[in-house]
């Protein structure tokens, strides 16, 4: 539950209201400048749960497909930013709709998205994914979107450019070119490595080039797991082309192994048997870029790639808090919401998103947990 923030008084005061479940709770003190009125919608309800919002007050919405947990995180990190921008900004109200399954369809998302615009009528959306951002931009008259992303927006044709966004939208995106260093890092801990499986998510595809102004929602394609024959880097998602075409040049062997679901990745093993002769170096080596099924399957994806004890290298360092052995990931990973949060100010205070840089990170930094598995005869030929 929302608290209010030290030193408040009771001048100028409005009421924090905050709305879970259909059910309002008011807390017993009240906040300084700023009125949230947060609205969760959880996957099992039908309908998004109203908010009261006075018509006077910005509204920001949020957006998202995450889990419960990454939610309160990130609303929770929200509502202190919008507390720590009132003297700038002035009173706003926060209002937040979890849209339901990540792994509905374009068309199932688009009608969730546009039923929150029409029943919140926002003046901002502050959207937790790319693809939630791609939706809500789909619906007409909205002004003014802020994003958080792990892929580049120009593919989702979010922007047009990063510089100058020429859209609706700006935000921020942790997008870097990482194939060749994780190449990089995997080659210079495992010098013996002679082979790459690269792994991919199934359901995300090449996009579709982007024409300046247009709209572009994802076409839904069917998935089949297991290893694909003479792959198209044209026909792959970039962060899985990217990694294909570092491994291609550096002349190793190498494999694309297509997962479609988490069901997929606990059966990792069907397609990538354990190494049994640990008192040799390994020889193979997996890159796992960044995308939507490996990155909510964290922990169970880390599980898996340690029990077949192969090496894998990870794009992000979330990866390492949940068993992961090496990842390579942007320097400023750590800060993706004070990053977007920070545009949103920008967007509150008159900035028009068609003239606010995307912000974006601008190095890569190197992690492992070598040590923790030494024990399962996966540690580096040589210590970081």
């Amino acid at each position: 539950m929302a608290r209010c923030a030290r030193g408040s008084t009771a001048s100028g005061v409005v009421a924090l209201i905050l709305q879970t479940h259909r059910r309002l709770i008011m807390p017993r003190r009240a906040c300084l400048g700023l009125i949230l009125a947060v609205g969760v919608a959880h996957p099992g309800l039908a309908q998004p749960p109203t908010t009261t919002t006075p018509a006077s007050l910005p509204l920001v919405l949020y957006l998202s497909t995450l889990s419960a947990e990454e939610d309160d995180k990130s609303v929770s990190s929200l509502r202190a930013a919008l507390m720590r921008f009132a003297p700038t900004v002035g009173p706003v109200a926060l209002a937040t709709v979890n849209l339901g399954s990540p792994s509905a369809t374009d068309p199932q998302l688009g009608e969730a998205v546009r039923v929150a615009l029409q029943r919140h009528r926002p003046t901002v959306v502050f959207a937790a994914t790319p693809r939630v951002a791609r939706m809500a931009q789909g619906v007409p008259g909205l002004k003014s979107i802020v994003f958080e992303a792990a892929s580049d927006p120009r593919w989702n044709c979010l922007v047009d450019t990063l510089v100058r966004p020429g859209r609706n939208a700006t935000g921020y995106s942790s997008y870097l070119p990482m194939g060749a260093k994780m190449l990089e890092a995997l080659r210079d801990a495992y010098p013996a490595v002679d082979e790459v499986v690269v792994l991919t998510d199934g359901h995300e595809v090449a996009p579709l080039p982007c024409t300046p102004g247009a709209q572009l929602l994802y076409v839904a394609s069917s998935c089949d797991a297991g290893f694909v024959a003479s792959p198209r880097l044209e026909a792959l998602s970039p962060a899985t082309s990217e990694a294909v075409a570092a491994v291609k040049a550096s002349g190793l062997r190498w494999r694309l192994l297509r997962l479609c679901g988490k069901a997929d990745v606990a059966v990792l093993r069907r397609w990538l048997p354990p190494r049994h002769n640990t008192a040799q170096p390994p020889t193979l080596g997996v890159l796992v870029p960044m995308q939507y099924l490996f990155y909510v399957d964290a922990g169970n994806l880390a599980a898996a790639m340690g029990g077949i004890r192969w090496p894998a290298v990870y794009s992000r360092h979330r990866f390492m808090t949940q068993g992961g052995l090496m990842s390579v990931a942007p320097t400023t990973q750590a800060f993706t919401g004070e990053k977007a949060q920070e545009l949103l100010q920008r967007v509150l205070t008159g900035t028009p998103p068609p003239s606010c840089p995307c912000n974006c990170p601008k190095a890569w930094s190197w992690a492992s947990t070598w040590l923790q598995h030494a024990s399962k005869a996966c540690a580096p030929a040589c210590k970081p």
